[in-house]
């Protein structure tokens, strides 16, 4: 059996560039820049055949409050993009000016629902303003439209049989049940991967039983392909299928739970009633 990992200790340092300590606290006084301010760079618009178009906000930001009335510009990356402009979309207003004292502002992009398919479309932006040069970090937003390929809330089973294997063994079986994560298409939240016992099963240890259960959200996409998102270091995520026919679901998940990287296998049946 692999050794569990109970506790690691991770050592940072933090770097500042261009500050100053100024009664205890730092002060950045290095130049000012333009960067997309949203915790990620990546959007994802779902058309849902309905509407014929939808308008959505993409923020910027300056690191430090604009000095003087100042213009921000969205630009296209068509060149790394599959969407078209003027086809896929519509940058509503591409130019902000971001008065003195501001620290930012948005701007609105219209997706149209007529050409959209489930596979996506994707179009990247990019920021440029003649008096405010980019940030080295988050110079890049990723905007993927998609049509909606919602499954069937009425019918799709929400509780699952769950079959596990790891290192070339079968542990043991569980019952999951999905809920649904509102707002987020074809998302579906679990409380365990593995189920509550794998680790007391993997090393051998009743006590671990009930602890390190990996919990996790089963995203299904339009393409049958499966993502499962964690958060935190113990727990990495994986991939794997959806078979919408038998309803099947599986997965290939990796951890950080142990001191020695595997990969482990769930497999969720529907339950029979």
């Amino acid at each position: 059996m692999k050794k569990l990992k109970v506790l690691a200790l991770l050592l940072m340092s933090v770097a500042f560039v261009s500050c100053s300590e100024s009664d205890g606290q730092l002060k950045y006084e290095g130049e000012n820049a333009v960067f997309f301010n949203q915790p990620t760079t990546t959007q994802k618009i779902i058309l849902d055949g309905v509407s014929p178009d939808m308008v959505a906000t993409i923020p910027f930001g300056f690191v430090t409050p604009a000095s003087a009335s100042s213009q921000v510009k969205l630009v296209f990356d068509a060149e790394n993009s599959t969407a078209v402009q003027g086809v896929d979309f519509a940058i509503v207003n591409d130019m902000i000016t971001v008065e003195a004292g501001s620290l930012g502002g948005e701007f609105e992009v219209k997706y149209f629902q007529d050409p959209a398919v489930s596979e996506g479309k994707v179009a990247n932006f990019i920021l440029e303003s003649s008096a405010v040069a980019p940030a080295v970090f988050k110079n890049n937003f990723a905007v993927t439209m998609v049509l909606s390929c919602q499954v069937d809330l009425a019918t799709f089973p929400l509780t699952y049989d769950v079959e596990v294997y790891a290192f070339g063994e079968q542990a043991d079986p569980h019952v999951q049940t999905f809920t649904v994560v509102t707002g987020q298409e074809n998302s579906f939240k679990v409380n365990s991967m593995w189920g509550v016992n794998f680790v007391a099963w993997a090393t051998g240890s009743a006590s671990y039983a009930g602890q390190f259960v990996y919990p996790a959200t089963i995203v299904i996409n339009c393409d049958n392909t499966v993502d499962v998102i964690t958060t935190g270091t113990q727990f990495l995520g994986g991939s794997g299928t959806y078979d919408p026919a038998t309803g099947v679901i599986d997965v290939v998940i990796t951890q950080g739970v142990f001191t020695d990287p595997f990969d482990t296998n769930c497999i969720f049946y529907p339950s029979q009633p």
